[in-house]
């Protein structure tokens, strides 16, 4: 059965089919500025109009959308550009327009963004941006994600064009995760053209280098999600995009896992060393410049996802791969990470409660790491600075629950008057997760 009521433009997008307008309410007592056009004039202005709709409702992340006016005044350009009809709309015409177009059934209303709860979420923690998907698809997650992405690549893309020519190198890092791969596989979608999907025309971009930021696990149901194929896959994206070479992709040649006491070693191997010369060069320095460089790094985006607290000891809790991998290396690990409040891990690096790092050992009792080409630190360096970013995309399924992890990770644990860092300006997450994160901050 057909719903009546009126869609709410707070909430919900128009997604326009193919055609629109190919038919009237014939039986309609109220006048309304269609009734002056002729059918095929009808068709013309309502296909316009429920084009315009999307810039009207959702335009392109860190664009302004179209007010009713500007859509009335489109909508009469395209009907005077397809039949020389010209025909004045007022801002009273926009609801009567999508009356039509609704009881005609030829709107399609869909969840897409909360608009409250994701400005709720930007300002109690101090975010950059936060984004709350309200449909529980992944295909939307995916393509809001891919959105907030792309956005801030043009951003920052366009800042750096204003540095001397030698500065102007735009750096991004990905991490390997489901989400992640969901966003830039629909971001990578031949389907997709930048220019028309998010505002962003890649022709202009400053050159860009893509790095892996972390060894990814090689068996064929996690190797999709691999952060160094991801890499490659949106550096020929933007470069088909562009028409021209502007990306180039690199890789990571290390160990899955590592003792912190070898780090060094593996640190200094190419082709991890190059990347590592972009992404963390303190690494690879000594003494009191290794100190002075402890933030230092020339990332401009980071793109990450979370992985969801440690299996209870003692339950059939299964946890996230990277604690299935930590648990090869020792038995005991869940029970260690339990003692230290490990909720998660945020680029495989164990965060606890208090959004400090915790420790993983192997069962000889010696700390290891998951190897990667980013700490911390770095994160919480790029996401202070405002001309750079860490896009967190992250949501809960029925078996994951990721709330305390996204709740350490932007600085949940400040709010409460601890030391909490924040590592992330932007977060796209589900309504779920959002409304469970927003309730840790007032558990009343």
């Amino acid at each position: 059965m057909q719903n009546k009521s009126k869609p709410s433009a707070e909430k919900f997008i128009a997604e326009p089919p193919v055609t629109a307008g190919a038919s009237r309410i014939e039986n309609s007592k109220e006048k309304t500025a269609l009734d002056d056009l002729s059918l095929p004039e009808q068709k013309i202005a309502l296909d316009a109009f429920a084009v315009l709709l999307k810039l009207h409702y959702c335009p392109p992340i860190g664009k302004k959308a179209l007010s009713q006016d500007e859509v009335m005044e489109k909508v009469s350009e395209a009907l005077v550009r397809n039949t020389k009809t010209k025909k004045s709309f007022s801002r009273k015409s926009f609801e009567s327009f999508l009356k039509a177009l609704y009881e005609d059934g030829l709107l399609k209303v869909i969840p897409r963004v909360l608009p409250q709860a994701s400005e709720q979420l930007q300002h109690d923690f101090g975010l950059k941006s936060a984004t709350v998907v309200s449909d529980s698809s992944i295909d939307r997650f995916a393509e809001v994600a891919a959105e907030r992405f792309v956005h801030e690549i043009g951003r920052i893309s366009t800042l750096k064009k204003k540095l001397p020519e030698k500065d102007r190198l735009l750096s991004i890092g990905l991490v390997s995760g489901t989400f992640v791969q969901a966003a830039i596989e629909w971001a990578c979608s031949t389907e997709q053209n930048w220019q028309k999907c998010f505002g962003e025309y890649p022709k202009t971009f400053i050159p860009i280098k893509i790095f892996p930021l972390n060894v990814s696990f090689a068996d064929p149901k996690h190797l999709s999600g691999n952060a160094t194929i991801l890499a490659h896959k949106l550096a020929e994206k933007i470069n088909r995009e562009a028409g021209d070479e502007k990306a180039e992709a690199y890789g990571l040649n290390a160990p899955l896992m590592v003792k912190k006491s070898a780090l060094p070693e593996v640190d200094a191997q190419l082709p991890t060393k190059t990347v590592l010369s972009y992404t963390e060069p303190c690494r690879l320095m000594s003494g009191d410049a290794k100190e002075k460089a402890r933030e230092s790094t020339r990332l401009d985006v980071v793109l990450t996802g979370v992985g969801e607290r440690p299996p209870r000891p003692g339950t059939e809790e299964k946890g996230s791969i990277f604690f299935k991998l930590a648990l090869e290396s020792n038995p005991n690990i869940a029970y260690e990470l339990k003692e230290q409040h490990v909720v998660g891990d945020l680029a495989f690096i164990p965060l606890r409660a208090d959004g400090q790092q915790g420790e993983l050992k192997d069962a000889e009792g010696q700390e290891i790491v998951f190897y990667g080409a980013i700490e911390l630190p770095i994160f919480e360096a790029i996401a202070r600075n405002d001309d750079k970013a860490v896009i967190l995309v992250a949501r809960s399924t029925d078996v994951q629950n990721k709330v305390p992890v996204i709740y350490a990770s932007i600085g949940g644990a400040s709010l409460a008057g601890g030391n909490g860092c924040r590592y992330v300006s932007h977060l796209v997450t589900d309504e779920r997760t959002a409304r469970g994160v927003l309730s840790l901050i007032d558990p009343k």
